[in-house]
């Protein structure tokens, strides 16, 4: 509350008038540059998916499916209870 006081007695603030101009002229939409977005890999899952491809494609999914495989039985034939 101390706060929502503070700001109010700051100059300028208080003055709504200034956003609603600021709101209805679009001043603050017209500075910036739509174009430097564009610039930005907009698919953000493609890394994820070569990957797994790529895993899958050659072959190493057997092979970490065969390491399971063999590590678990390995762990159980050596553990003691």
């Amino acid at each position: 509350m101390v706060v929502y006081h503070l700001i109010q007695q700051l100059p300028g603030v208080a003055d709504f008038t200034i956003w609603s101009d600021i709101s209805q002229h679009n001043l603050v939409w017209q500075t910036i540059d739509w174009s430097l977005f564009a610039q930005f890999e907009t698919d953000v899952f493609r890394p994820v998916r070569e990957f797994f491809e790529n895993f899958i494609e050659s072959g190493q999914i057997w092979a970490f499916l065969i390491g399971l495989v063999l590590g678990y039985l390995f762990r159980s034939l050596t553990s003691y209870g």
